[in-house]
This record gives structure tokens, C-alpha cells and sequence, in this order.
């Protein structure tokens, strides 16, 4: 295992410990970003998921009941 450590180079390591400690990786490429949220199209998906789960539950408790 300590042999795939001297293969890996400088760049990457520098790249893993900017992970660990919680920094972007590329600085200049997170500086561009919008913050990485959630698209408006992501968030309608989401919203309609959550109401076709609930339909999908509250029709099954009706089913079992009846």
C-alpha cells in the first residue's frame, strides 16, 4: 500500500489535502461556481416525487382499510 503513495504525485496529494481540510480542490474553478444549489428544474423534480409518494401512501392506507 505504501507503494501506491509514492506513485501518486505532489499535485494530487495537495489536491486530497485540500479535501480533507474542507477547501474546494481548484480554488479558481469554486470562485466561478454559484455555490452548487439546486436548480430550479432539480427542485421541481424533488417537489413532484414528494407529492406522488404521498398520493402513492394515502392511497395504499385507503386500499388496506377498505
Amino acid at each position: 500500500m505504501d507503494t501506491h503513495l509514492s506513485v501518486v504525485g505532489s499535485d494530487t496529494m495537495s489536491k486530497m489535502k485540500d479535501v480533507e481540510e474542507g477547501e474546494p480542490a481548484d480554488a479558481k474553478k469554486a470562485a466561478g461556481d454559484n455555490g452548487g444549489g439546486i436548480s430550479a428544474t432539480g427542485l421541481k423534480v424533488l417537489v413532484l416525487l414528494a407529492v406522488q409518494n404521498c398520493s402513492k401512501n394515502l392511497i395504499m392506507r385507503y386500499a388496506v382499510k377498505v
